[in-house]
């Protein structure tokens, strides 16, 4: 067995085991030494940011499937994505595994294009238009109406030239995780709203 592959069964193996130490638990949450001694590693090295264990649960981490609780990774929790994995109900591609889409001109303006097993809202939406508003009332479940508000509190930022600042979406943080499609949209007026700004 490889390195790699070794390295890939260690992340599969690491997400199943927080799984099933968390599972029927009344608080969800998993200690990084448990999962170590599970995995046949020291625990006592577990919380060293350097450990293998530790830089596994960094990994799922950065890719949104678990999430801390405390002291880094030494105490965290699956996140809805991460459980799904360890259910098998997600599929995820290795991390070496990339999805490229090339697109020029209108013709994907606004339109769903993905692979077989996931789909991704392109996010390049004119905040001005009624188009975003449109996804948002296709898209957006049980979250349209705070995503209305989102898209108001940003519409009022680039109406007005008000300088935009820290933590003034932070209420809005909730409901931008979940739509992804919609938060690249807001990233991307504001983006341009900056660049305008700088331009002169």
């Amino acid at each position: 067995m490889s390195e790699t592959e070794g390295t890939r069964e260690k992340r599969e193996r690491f997400l199943q085991i927080a799984y099933d130490l968390s599972i029927d638990q009344p608080i969800p949450w998993t200690h990084i030494e448990h999962v170590a001694q599970e995995l046949g590693m020291d625990p006592d090295m577990a919380r060293s940011s350097t450990s293998e264990v530790m830089k596994i649960a960094r990994y799922w981490g950065n890719k949104g499937y678990i999430k801390s609780q405390a002291d880094g990774y030494g105490i965290f929790s699956l996140t809805p994505r991460g459980i799904d994995a360890a259910e098998g109900n997600e599929t995820h591609q290795p991390p070496s595994v990339s999805t490229v889409f090339n697109m020029s001109g209108s013709t994907f303006h606004g339109s769903v294009v993905g692979t077989n097993n996931t789909a991704e809202l392109v996010n390049n939406f004119d905040l001005r238009s009624v188009e975003i508003e449109q996804q948002i009332e296709e898209h957006g479940g049980a979250d349209k109406q705070e995503l209305r508000d989102a898209l108001a509190e940003v519409r009022q930022i680039l109406a007005s030239e008000d300088s935009l600042e820290r933590g003034r979406l932070a209420r809005f943080s909730g409901v931008m995780e979940r739509h992804s499609w919609f938060t690249g949209a807001i990233a991307q007026a504001i983006a341009g709203f900056a660049t305008q700004a700088i331009g002169g």
